[in-house]
Formats: C-alpha cells, sequence, structure tokens
C-alpha cells in the first residue's frame, strides 16, 4: 500500500560551512537518485511554508521529530526514514553519482565527500604550522573507507522550477578520529526545534588543548529578539552539551554560559554520542521584559460603573529604585499613560504596562476609592477596606519550570508571595505562599453591596437615590396620616 505521497529531489550541501538555509543551487550538489529512485514525501497538508518557499525542519522538531517523519517518507534508495543518516564505509548509499561545485565535478558521494574534507584537513593542518608538502604528505593516504559521514535533512523547497519540484535540503558531517566539529545551534523564540547555524571542522591534536572560538554573527544569533506586542527576548549565552551530547544542559540548576573562550573540548563531548566526534553549543535566549495588564471592574448593587477611579503604578528594582524607563503604558484605545502621575480607569477599562523588565517590583496604587468599597486583586488573598489607598505588589519573574527552553521561558507575574520564581539575574525570589497571575493580568476589583461594611456615605449617587426613596416615603405617611386626623 502506498504511504506516500509525492517524490522530492534530495540535495546535500556539499561545503559542510555553509549557509543552509540559503536556496542558491550553486552551494548544493545534483539531484541524488538511487536506480533512478528519488525521496518520498508524505502530506504536507497544513504545513507552514517560510515566505511560501521552505519548511525548515527546526521549526517541526527537528529533522528526528515525529513530524518531519510525516513529512519525509523515504530515502531514494526506499530506506524508511526516521531521522538523520549516518552512512558508514561500505553502506551502497555512498557510491551514488552526484555533480557539484556548480557541475564542475562528478563524483559518487563519498568521493566528493572525502575530497572536500581532506582539502579541509590540509588549510587545518597549514594553519597549524605544516607546509603545503606536509600537509598533503598527512592526509593523501586517507581512504574513503576512513570517513562516516551523516545526511541530517535541514529543509524541505517547493517552486524549483525542477522534476520533482519539491527539494529536501540536506546537510553533512562527518567523523574522522583526525578532526573534531564544533557545531553552534540556535532555537529562537517560537521555534521547535535548533538549527545549526556555524559547522567548523578543526584539526584534533593529540596531547594537546583543543579549543573552540566564540560564534557571533549578529543576523544568526542575533542579541535582542522583539515580539509582535512590543516585549523582548535577549541572548543569554552559548550553553555545552549534556553529558549524552543530545541537547543543551540547561536542565541542570548548576548550567551557566560559557563565560571562557575559546572553549577547551573533551575527548567525552566527542565520543559521548555514537562517537560523532561533534561537540555542540547551544544559544540561550531567556525573556527580557514581557507585557501586564491593569484592569478596573466594579461589582456590586451600588458600585458605580460610572466613575473615575484613581490609579498610579511604580515600577521598581529590588534595591527600589525606579526601572520604568523603556516601559510604556497604553490603553485600549492607543493613548500612552503617563505612570509617575495618577490617571483615571472607569469600570472594565485597561492599561498596558509594555516591557516590564524580568525582576521588577510593579505597586499597584489605587487612591481612596471610597470607605464603601472593598477592593481585591488578582493573586491576593483577602479584601481591603477603599476608605484609604490600596497598595497590591507583584514581581515580574522568570517561570522556573519553564525557563529552561526560549520558547517556553515565559515571564509569569506573580503576586509577592510567591516562593518558586527567579529575577532577571536568575536569583531565586522567595516569598510565603501566592499565586502566578494568569495571562499577567491584574484585575483591581472594587465590590459595594447593600450595605457597606462601615455605614452609610452619602457621597455617590446611589445614596443620594436611597435617600430620596426614604424621604419621601416619611412625607407620604406623614400627609396620610394627617388626612386621617382631619376626616
Amino acid at each position: 500500500m502506498k504511504d506516500w505521497k509525492e517524490e522530492a529531489g534530495l540535495y546535500i550541501l556539499y561545503d559542510p560551512e555553509k549557509e543552509p538555509d540559503s536556496n542558491d543551487t550553486s552551494m548544493w550538489t545534483s539531484v541524488v537518485t538511487v536506480s533512478n529512485q528519488h525521496a518520498k514525501l508524505g502530506d504536507l497538508t497544513g504545513a507552514t511554508w517560510t515566505n511560501n518557499k521552505n519548511i525548515f525542519l527546526r521549526n517541526i522538531g527537528g529533522a528526528d521529530g515525529t513530524t518531519a517523519q510525516q513529512y519525509i517518507k523515504y530515502w531514494p534508495d526506499e530506506a524508511v526514514y526516521n531521522g538523520p543518516r549516518t552512512l558508514n564505509p561500505g553502506d551502497p548509499f555512498r557510491q551514488t553519482h552526484v555533480t557539484y561545485n556548480k557541475g564542475a565535478s562528478s563524483d559518487t558521494l563519498e568521493d566528493m565527500i572525502l575530497k572536500i574534507y581532506k582539502g579541509k584537513l590540509v588549510e587545518m593542518y597549514k594553519k597549524n604550522g605544516s607546509t603545503e608538502d606536509a600537509a598533503n604528505a598527512l592526509v593523501e593516504k586517507m581512504k574513503a573507507s576512513d570517513i562516516t559521514f551523516t545526511i541530517t535533512p535541514h529543509k524541505i523547497s517547493q517552486s524549483n522550477s525542477t522534476t520533482p519540484d519539491k527539494h529536501i535540503d540536506c546537510t553533512v558531517t562527518v567523523t574522522c578520529d583526525k578532526t573534531f566539529t564544533a557545531k553552534f545551534n540556535v532555537k529562537k523564540p517560537g521555534e521547535s526545534g535548533y538549527t545549526t547555524v556555524n559547522s567548523k571542522l578543526y584539526l584534533w591534536k593529540d596531547n594537546d588543548v583543543n579549543t573552540v572560538a566564540q560564534y557571533v554573527n549578529n543576523n544568526t544569533v542575533p542579541y535582542e529578539i522583539p515580539e509582535k506586542d512590543g516585549s523582548k527576548w535577549v541572548f543569554d549565552g552559548w550553553y555545552p552539551e549534556n553529558a549524552d551530547g543530545t541537547g543543551p544542559n540547561l536542565d541542570d540548576p548548576d548550567a551557566h554560559p560559557i563565560s571562557n573562550w575559546p572553549y577547551k573540548v573533551s575527548e567525552n563531548e566527542l565520543t559521548n554520542n555514537g562517537g560523532d566526534r561533534v561537540v555542540n553549543f547551544y544559544a540561550h535566549y531567556k525573556k527580557a521584559t514581557s507585557n501586564v495588564t491593569i484592569t478596573k471592574q466594579v461589582t456590586g448593587l451600588l458600585g458605580d460603573t460610572t466613575k473615575d477611579f484613581t490609579f498610579n503604578v511604580s515600577i521598581t528594582k529590588k534595591d527600589g529604585s525606579d526601572c520604568s524607563e523603556g516601559v510604556t503604558a497604553k490603553r485600549d484605545n492607543g493613548e500612552t499613560v503617563d505612570l509617575k502621575n495618577n490617571f483615571p480607569l472607569k469600570h472594565n477599562e485597561t492599561v498596558t504596562l509594555e516591557n516590564v523588565p524580568i525582576g521588577a517590583t510593579i505597586t499597584v496604587t489605587e487612591v481612596t476609592p471610597g470607605e464603601h468599597y472593598t477592593v481585591s486583586a488578582t493573586g491576593h488573598s483577602g479584601e481591603q477596606n477603599g476608605g484609604n489607598n490600596v497598595i497590591f505588589t507583584y514581581v515580574a519573574a522568570a517561570n522556573t519550570a519553564t525557563a529552561s527552553d526560549a520558547d517556553e521561558a515565559d515571564l509569569m507575574l506573580l503576586s509577592m508571595d510567591e516562593d518558586t520564581a527567579v529575577d532577571a539575574d536568575g536569583d531565586a525570589v522567595a516569598y510565603d505562599v501566592g499565586a502566578k497571575v494568569k495571562n499577567n493580568q491584574i484585575i483591581v476589583t472594587n465590590h459595594c453591596g447593600l450595605l457597606p461594611d462601615t455605614g452609610v456615605l452619602l457621597d455617590t449617587l446611589p445614596y443620594i437615590v436611597i435617600l430620596a426613596v426614604v424621604a419621601g416615603g416619611g412625607i407620604l405617611l406623614m400627609l396620610r396620616k394627617r388626612r386621617k386626623e382631619d376626616d
């Protein structure tokens, strides 16, 4: 039974240090087929295409994820796709012929990779002090059987004006005990998988220190990433791989970004993941700012939903100093609010604080709403009397339960009772008891029932109406009484 939908051409980035996001045909081999058979794709209905051109596998959980295995069904030799494919010496797939270098060269797949690998090895020996003749002599006897390489799908592309039209574009990683590969991997907020943005081959030096230089590129690894709502993420640094070599060590409570570069590579990092001779570095982004909303609600039979209630908000650091610079407050209609001065809010009106920094303390003050109101706020238990200023305090903190992953590391707003939060520096923010504020939405509720707790006050319209009704009833009773006496 046919379990695939369409054919796709398989292409390989023959220079492993080039940019695999590119669709520049000069960087890729000719189509890779086996016995004139192409790779096979499953149903791509509903897939998300970037610029209607590419499906980047990093956005769907990576090349070994379940979605990638739904989209890619078979390799050209009809082997079932279950993730990146390691081609050991003797694998017939290595004997497939390809052209490369803009069609100027033609070889079997393994000979092409060997030639390019040997060329890079010569350059590395020369940089390490060898003459060109000595470097060539060192690599001359290397055979294809000395290397293992892994083919990893990087993206699926369409609208290529070829037959078949869709492509599966793959990168190659070479495994050989004479070298190792350093890979720098990035997962930006909203992406579900890591993508390798830089792959560099290094010469392995026995009985010597082997180091890797830090990768810096403002385009592929920007320091700051803004969200559509105006909030921001910032680059936290490069984290080393975990002990198994299968991902970043972000779950380790003692994990910290690498601070000392060049990084010293251990032999274990090259042999821990099936001897792949790859050391991985993972970019980590942390939430730097987020948005917080403050909404006024008025409840109870005698609550005045037309009244302007007066508020002010302070945003401070742990030491109490102001950190509201860069924070913008806006009403739903886009009108800007000056947080440093009092501002009014009616029933169901909202002010949004944009770009509140992690670690900030947010103090919301409602100025004397009235003694007949009891006032409560999201995340705080109990009620306060409105006869004086009512104050609610919150902290904007990184959620420790999700902070290990960029696409999940939400800023969470907590009442000042919470005990599971960290601030911008990763320090614990410890409180006794408390609650996470859902969706970072603070709702301040003023409630006024039939009988105010502290007696009747006649400073609002509802009470004036009640007084008038009572007075009118009294006059009516007196008039009826006089009429009876006259009768």
